[in-house]
């Protein structure tokens, strides 16, 4: 898994959106990707890799495992936790 991040900072007073985080190593963005277009977003960073993995873990079997994984691994870092 190979989780990245941006700051959009959209042009909207509201500030929940403003990070985005993707998978990249499963993301591709095309309308027709299905379970290959999770992305997250949040008013930071760490909310945006937060809503990612939540919304793997309530996706398909092998994006739930990746992000079990993730969680697991970056613990001691508090990402994802």
């Amino acid at each position: 898994m190979n989780i990245v991040t941006h700051f959009v900072n959209p042009p909207i007073p509201d500030r929940r959106f403003d990070w985005s985080a993707v998978d990249a190593d499963t993301y591709d963005g095309a309308d027709d990707a299905g379970p290959c277009r999770v992305s997250g977003s949040g008013p930071t960073e760490r909310a945006a890799v937060a809503d990612l993995l939540e919304q793997m873990e309530d996706g398909e079997d092998w994006q739930r495992e990746d992000a079990q994984t993730y969680r697991r691994d970056n613990s001691q870092f508090g990402v994802g936790a």
